[in-house]
C-alpha cells in the first residue's frame, strides 16, 4: 500500500509512472514517495516479523570473545542475557553487562574528544527536485512512445537519452542515500564533561546513537566465564574494548 503511486498523486500508465490529474492532494512528496520505494524494496532490509520485545541496548554491538561474531540479547531461563548465536560460545546477563560498558564509555568520553559517524539531514530540496525531473521525464518518455510522428531513429535517440538521464538520477538517489550516513560527528555535545555528567549525557541518547558513540569509542567484547565465574558470579574482567581512542 505504501508503494502505491496515487499516493504520490502519480499514475500508472502503459508501464510508465507519469504524473496524475486528478484533484485530489497527494498524500506523499515526489521525494518522499521514492524514499519510500527504495527503503521497501531494499533487499537486505529484513522482513521477517518480529517478537516486539524490547531491543537490549548491546544487541548487534557487543561481539562474542570466542568467534567474533555479534551477541544479541534474549530471554533466558535466568534473566535478559547476551547470547552468541554461534555455537552459544557465550552467554552473560545483560544488566550486568550494560553496566559495565555504559560506565567504561562515560570514562572514555571524560577522557577522550574524538569524532564518529552520524546521521547527516537530507537534503529535502534537492531529493524533490531530484523527483520532480524524473516525473516530467518519464512523462516525456511516454509522449515519445506514443508520438507516431518521429522517425524511428530519432525516438530511439530521445528515449535513449531520457533513460540515461533517469539512471543518473538513480545513481544520484542511491549516492545521496549513502551520504546521509556519512561520517560526521557523532561525539559532538558529549565530549568536555566530567564522568559524571558524561554518563548522564549518553543515556539519555538514543539507542542508534548510543551504538555509534559505542563503536567509535571502543567495540566491547565479552570472553568465556572462567571455572569460578561459571556459577552465579558475574566476572567484570570478561568486558573487554576493542579498538577506539587511546584512554590512558
Amino acid at each position: 500500500m505504501l508503494r502505491g503511486p496515487h499516493l504520490a498523486k502519480l499514475r500508472t500508465h502503459k508501464g510508465a509512472t507519469v504524473p496524475a490529474t486528478w484533484d485530489a492532494d497527494a498524500v506523499l512528496t515526489l521525494a518522499e514517495h521514492e524514499a519510500v520505494t527504495r527503503f521497501l524494496t531494499n533487499p537486505e532490509r529484513r522482513v521477517a516479523p518480529t517478537s516486539g520485545a524490547r531491543v537490549h541496548a548491546l544487541s548487534g554491538v557487543l561481539l562474542c570473545g570466542v568467534c567474533d561474531r555479534p551477541m544479541y540479547g534474549r530471554p533466558t531461563p535466568n534473566g535478559p542475557a547476551y547470547v552468541c548465536r554461534n555455537g552459544q560460545h557465550v552467554q552473560a546477563p545483560t544488566r550486568h553487562v550494560d553496566e559495565i560498558v555504559i560506565a567504561e564509555t562515560a570514562r572514555r568520553l571524560s577522557l577522550v574528544d574524538a569524532s564518529g559517524v552520524f546521521v547527516d539531514p537530507v537534503d529535502v530540496a534537492k531529493a524533490n527536485a531530484r523527483a520532480a525531473e524524473r516525473a516530467a521525464l518519464t512523462a516525456n518518455r511516454v509522449a515519445y512512445v506514443d508520438d507516431v510522428t518521429l522517425a524511428p531513429a530519432d525516438k530511439a535517440a530521445s528515449l535513449a537519452a531520457i533513460d540515461a538521464r533517469l539512471a543518473a538520477l538513480d545513481d544520484e538517489a542511491v549516492a545521496d542515500d549513502d551520504a546521509a550516513r556519512a561520517p560526521l560527528r557523532v561525539l559532538d555535545g558529549l565530549t568536555g564533561y566530567d564522568e559524571d555528567e558524561a554518563r548522564r549525557l549518553f543515556v539519555g541518547l538514543s539507542g542508534d546513537r548510543q551504538r555509534a558513540v559505542i563503536a567509535v569509542l571502543g567495540v566491547p567484547v565479552l570472553g568465556r566465564a572462567s571455572r569460578r565465574g561459571r556459577g552465579l558470579t558475574f566476572e567484570p574482567e570478561r568486558v573487554t574494548f576493542r579498538d577506539g581512542p587511546a584512554t590512558a
